[in-house]
């Protein structure tokens, strides 16, 4: 962990560095709050009995046809169970006797079995044994209660439970003495036993003032692991807070050399190394480091990770806060599909899965490392044909992960090896949307996914989601929302078909996505095309799945003038007439100094006070900033990317915050203010316009190959251009002179030439 201290004042500074190291049981949460630690217990198993986490089946069927954030099918959380993940087989999705889970087992002889249950009534539960059936009866139970049953004894090879009504299934026990399994508390200690080294000696007995302490030892019992932290600058003080929220209680305590340790709210533990101050001159700078690192490895691991700016311009310090805020945004444990990840959040107060989000984060890493960018994404994607999910789905219904595979495909030709193994797993997601159809019931064809999130783009008060959300809530049950088909999911599956399609070609995969491609288009076009407005509406169906019109505000105005009706011209659809009119709506009513409108500030629902209704928002700028340069608007790209630039650097440079979004009123940050999630692709219009060499292209524009001074491309698109960062004034396209345009910066648009064609310079 290095810390560069630097004094850009006029006087001399002193200053201090805490750090603090902890153990971090699971939490129980309520969003992103805890409310405390998580309990656990453990049976005590008497002779040759055994036990199965219920969540360890072999196959399942429950009332869910995709599980959501990781969990797999039937999982849910709850506290005082055994399975160390912290949740059970829930009650929720398994309650009926179509229900089912079964278990293998290896011909192991049972003369007993039992389950760890709760139960909100009396349930009978049959255990298929052999396909031999048993019935245990389950009694009403709100806490975690156990039941077994003696059998004749067998040997076993399977094991199925079906319920006859609702109930969560902990653990199951089965072999010699399982009908007397009991269970206990597991006692977790999160304080370590401490020691600090040095020269002249070591210390067991804190709390110490340490000259001479060169590291201080941790061991964790109930872990049974010990860290060592080492630092290269003198120490001061070594405390113990007791407390959740240490930020908060350093804020309290940082001052009190006098006291060792302090008890504040919550049961967590923490050990704090103070340094003594350190201090600067005006003008100086001093770097110190830490290690942290567990006792049996040799080295600690190392890396120097933020990237710093290739030029030095306007832009670099906001540019360098927010690479370092992307990289500090990490959060562990994450839990996703029975263990536990290391993942990049939105901000580290939402330690969660949220797929919108995390694409548009890995496309912000990928700017930085390829290594964290394809971490990012494999987060996501699951195993070819997997029962649980087609992907890890959590959050709006944006599958911006298709947005990251295209990037690295076309950023880095040198890992396409690995890009290529993941195709298959990638195509799941665009499966999933395509299929869509088949659930809704629509006869039109037109695809929402609010089975699955009231949010369709991630645009959270966006007024017609916002109205049918509304009036699900307080009105209507679900009929509005599943009615009514926001654009964005259609033309959403379209643009991720198209990505994919090229990809495939290239890899040599033969799958199909025209048919799709062509069906859906054809419907965006025919059902959701308003040529009063210029824009594509909701379109509303009647109980049959009938459409019968678009969805209009309260004075009968359309009520989709802003981002989602324009999606068909990011996503390729429209005709060139249509194109026109929407680009004009986006010149004339999306475009500010400070980016782009989510809503159209035209409209009569448009508002200065909402969030994303009144805002500036990076995502969908930079999606369709993409689209741009497919569709030749390379004026428009040039104006809205250095919009957002000077909007987030301005407000970076001023309040030393990375926020959500900006104020159209004044461009002013607002919402989380140590935020990376939406905005993480202000890295990419800086790089894509400063970084040297930097190749930016659209989404129906792929990068075949690339070399020192060449780049061989592929596109559909006859208006294409491709942006190139490159000083050369001698550039060529299939060996003739190539219609260049200069940008803001030294980077140029070069005018393709339709199919596949090679730019030298």
């Amino acid at each position: 962990i290095k810390c560069n201290f630097v004094n850009n004042s006029n006087t001399s500074k002193s200053l201090n560095v805490n750090l603090c190291a902890s153990l971090q049981p699971q939490k129980l949460k309520l969003g992103a709050v805890p409310l405390g630690y998580k309990t656990f217990y453990k049976p005590s198993l008497v002779g040759k009995t055994n036990f199965i986490n219920a969540l360890d089946y072999d196959s399942v069927k429950t009332n869910q046809t995709i599980a959501s954030s990781g969990l797999y099918l039937g999982e849910k959380e709850y506290d005082n169970v055994c399975s160390p993940q912290g949740t059970a087989l829930s009650g929720d999705y398994f309650n009926n006797n179509a229900h089912f889970t079964k278990y293998l087992l290896n011909g192991e002889e049972i003369s007993s079995f039992g389950v760890r249950y709760l139960a909100n009534s009396d349930c009978d539960l049959k255990v298929l044994i052999n396909q031999k059936e048993y019935l245990l009866h389950l009694e009403k139970s709100v806490e975690f209660s156990y039941k077994g049953i003696t059998l004749p004894n067998t040997k076993v090879n399977e094991i199925t439970l079906i319920p006859n009504s609702a109930v969560t299934i902990d653990v199951l026990c089965y072999g010699e003495n399982a009908s007397s399994v009991t269970f206990s508390k597991i006692e977790f200690e999160r304080g370590a036993e401490r020691e600090v080294g040095g020269e002249e000696k070591t210390v067991t007995e804190l709390p110490i003032v340490s000259e001479n302490g060169e590291y201080l030892k941790l061991f964790y019992k109930s872990v049974n692991k010990t860290y060592i932290i080492r630092w290269d600058y003198p120490i001061s003080l070594i405390r113990r807070f007791y407390c959740d929220d240490i930020g908060a209680m350093l804020c309290y305590r940082t001052h009190d050399h006098v006291n060792h340790w302090w008890k504040g709210v919550g049961d967590g533990i923490f050990d704090n190394v103070l340094s003594q101050p350190i201090y600067l001159e005006s003008g100086e700078s001093k770097q110190i480091t830490f290690t942290v690192f567990e006792e049996d490895e040799n080295t600690p691991y190392i890396d120097n990770f933020i990237k710093p700016s290739v030029n030095d311009n306007k832009y670099s310090f906001s540019q360098n806060l927010a690479r370092a805020n992307l990289y500090l945004n990490t959060v562990y444990p994450i839990y996703s599909r029975r263990s536990y990840i290391r993942h990049n959040t939105p901000g580290r107060f939402w330690d969660c899965l949220y797929t919108w989000d995390s694409g548009l984060i890995g496309i912000g890493l990928a700017s930085q490392s390829y290594d964290r960018a394809i971490d990012n994404l494999k987060a996501y994607l699951t195993p070819v044909n997997d029962i649980h999910s087609p992907f890890i789905a959590s959050g709006s219904t944006v599958p911006t992960q298709v947005l990251l595979y295209k990037y690295l495909f076309d950023n880095y030709i040198d890992k396409r090896d690995e890009l290529k193994q993941l195709y298959k797993q990638v195509k799941q997601i665009f499966d999933f949307y395509a299929n869509l159809g088949k659930e809704n019931n629509l006869n039109s064809g037109i695809l929402n996914a609010w089975k699955y999130c009231y949010n369709s783009g991630g645009w959270d008060d966006y007024p017609p989601q916002k109205h049918l959300f509304l009036n699900t809530v307080n009105k209507t049950g679900l009929e509005n929302h599943q009615n009514t088909s926001p654009v964005i999911t259609t033309a959403f599956t379209v643009l991720i078909g198209k990505i994919l399609r090229e990809i495939a070609l290239y890899f040599g995969f033969n799958d199909d996505y025209t048919s799709v491609i062509n069906d859906l288009s054809n419907k965006v076009e025919s059902l959701l095309w308003n040529d009063e407005t210029g824009y594509y509406s909701y379109l509303v169906h009647d109980k049959n799945g009938n459409p019968v019109g678009f969805l209009k505000a309260k004075d009968g105005s359309d009520y989709n003038q802003g981002f989602d009706g324009a999606y068909p011209i990011v996503s390729g659809i429209s005709d060139s007439y249509r194109t026109k009119r929407v680009i004009e709506n986006v010149k004339k009513g999306m475009i500010t100094k400070y980016g782009l409108s989510v809503v159209d500030t035209r409209a009569s629902y448009y508002s200065n006070t909402g969030y994303w209704n009144g805002s500036v928002w990076i995502p969908h700028g930079y999606i369709l900033w993409n689209a741009l340069l497919d569709l030749g608007e390379i004026e428009l790209a040039s104006d809205i990317a250095k919009a957002y630039l000077d909007t987030f650097d301005k407000e970076t440079n001023e309040t030393y915050s990375l926020f959500e979004h900006f104020m159209l009123k004044n461009g002013k940050g607002a919402g989380y203010h140590n935020f990376s999630g939406l905005s993480s692709p202000i890295l990419n219009f800086y790089s894509s316009y400063f970084d040297n060499d930097k190749v930016s292209v659209g989404y129906e524009t792929v990068i075949l190959s690339k070399t020192p001074n060449e780049i061989v491309y592929k596109t559909t698109k006859d208006t294409a251009y491709l942006l190139l960062n490159s000083n050369s004034d001698n550039i060529t396209i299939n060996n003739k002179k190539a219609i260049v345009v200069n940008s803001f910066s030294n980077a140029k648009y070069i005018k393709l030439e339709k199919g596949e064609g090679a730019i030298k310079y």
